[in-house]
């Protein structure tokens, strides 16, 4: 664990988010490729063929918006230790956690041999 104040590195993340945009750099293109051998070579019907290019662009735009705000978080990402806190159980989360479990358990529901409240 990182002492207070020091943050991790997250090299391996970002080499992960770059090579990410290389390959859908690369799967774009050869999306399109795909589609223009489809429509120019094959009988494929032109309704269809604008469909798919149609959707190949919102992937576009929904992954290059995606990956803008992964390379932007990276310049103003906070250290926050309280965002952890969440992650460690305490006697009151599981207190809490079951009292919450029986008062949504199937209750309603009659059991064998019992009957319906």
């Amino acid at each position: 664990m990182a002492p207070r104040g020091k943050r991790l590195s997250s090299t391996p993340l970002e080499i992960l988010f770059f090579l990410n945009g290389w390959y859908y750099a690369t799967y774009f293109l050869l999306e399109l490729f795909i589609f223009l051998y489809k429509g120019l070579l094959l009988p494929y019907p032109t309704a269809n063929l604008v469909l798919d290019v149609v959707m190949l662009l919102l992937y576009l735009g929904i992954e290059v918006i995606r990956l803008l705000f992964v390379w932007t978080r990276f310049e103003v990402q906070k250290f926050q230790p309280a965002a952890h806190e969440a992650d460690s159980p305490s006697p009151e989360k599981w207190r809490i956690t079951l009292a919450w479990q029986r008062s949504h358990s199937f209750s309603s529901a009659p059991t064998p041999g019992h009957p319906a409240q």
